[in-house]
């Protein structure tokens, strides 16, 4: 596994390119908080009627739990992020997981109602066009660097 690892840090492409490692380490957390995600959301629907009935609800508590998770450790690891102004970063984050669960939850609701999609497939599906609109944003705008003046301040 270290090999694979230091194998793709050392890569060309990606040493030339550092939103492509960025995305890498995006992607290795949304893996990891998909499988958070999941398993709230497995652990939920499939433990009442109630829950099984409610799966959008399911879905909206699985979803902040794991993007509560996400912000912890691609402010600290994929965007190496110093910002000491927590409140309006985590807000921001927030802010765009919760378009990014909205575009989730309309899409899984298209897939499983209008479709017929099994439900677990079509999260992963959601999750799958979601991943790319939470990068994005979260690259430009939720982890920008801050602009500072010549004396260092904002």
């Amino acid at each position: 596994m270290k090999k694979i690892y230091h194998a793709i840090k050392n890569h060309e492409q990606i040493r030339s390119r550092p939103y492509i490692a960025q995305f890498i380490k995006f992607a290795i957390i949304g893996t990891a908080n998909t499988f958070v995600d999941f398993g709230i959301y497995f652990g939920l629907t499939r433990s009442s009627q109630f829950w099984e009935t409610h799966y959008l609800w399911a879905n909206f508590i699985a979803f902040v739990v794991a993007a509560s998770s996400s912000y912890i450790f691609n402010k600290n690891w994929t965007f190496k992020d110093k910002n000491k102004r927590i409140r309006i970063q985590y807000s921001k984050f927030i802010l765009v997981s919760a378009v990014g669960l909205s575009l989730n939850e309309t899409i899984l609701y298209f897939l499983v109602t209008r479709v017929g999609l099994h439900d677990l497939i079509s999260k992963a599906m959601a999750i799958s066009v979601v991943l790319f609109w939470n990068f994005t944003i979260n690259k430009i705008w939720t982890f920008r660097p801050e602009v500072t003046d010549q004396n260092g301040e904002l």
